[in-house]
């Protein structure tokens, strides 16, 4: 086998094997992120997540130079804070518990459940926290120009 074809292999992913994706915990357990109710109310949610980072332009993960994906954790309360993908796409499939999601102003304007998409377009703000009595477990895409999340 030539160089060529060895770059063409489908490569097999299995994230929560060791070694098989990067495995990070992100957020910082003491911050708190205010966000505004239906009701005009505010409460908080916590900035940590567990992270697989399963595909990206790193050669010992499927390497690609398109797209980002990984897979989230998030146990209930806790979520990613609002913010925005100036030059990248978003998709997220929940693959169990439920969120919900917020706005530029961290208004809550929709809810996720499992066997949801959720699609965001290049420069829409976004963010949200895991709601219910289970973890939220979210698959997610981000298109070329898109960031791995890192805080």
């Amino acid at each position: 086998m030539d160089i060529k074809e060895i770059e063409k292999i489908v490569k097999i992913i299995k994230p929560f094997r060791e070694g098989q994706a990067e495995a990070v915990q992100l957020g910082d357990p003491s911050l708190r992120y205010e966000y505004i109710k239906e009701d005009g109310t505010k409460g908080t949610f916590g900035s940590c997540r567990k992270v697989f980072r399963c595909i990206n332009e790193r050669d010992e993960y499927g390497a690609s130079t398109k797209f980002k994906v990984g897979l989230t954790i998030f146990a209930p309360g806790e979520g990613g804070p609002v913010h925005v993908h100036e030059n990248s796409e978003e998709f997220s499939y929940i693959i169990q518990g439920k969120g919900v999601q917020l706005d530029k102003e961290g208004h809550i304007v929709g809810y996720y459940e499992k066997g949801d998409v959720k699609f965001v377009p290049a420069g829409a703000y976004h963010g949200g926290f895991a709601i219910g009595d289970e973890p939220m477990v979210m698959l997610w895409a981000y298109s070329e120009g898109g960031e791995l999340p890192k805080e």
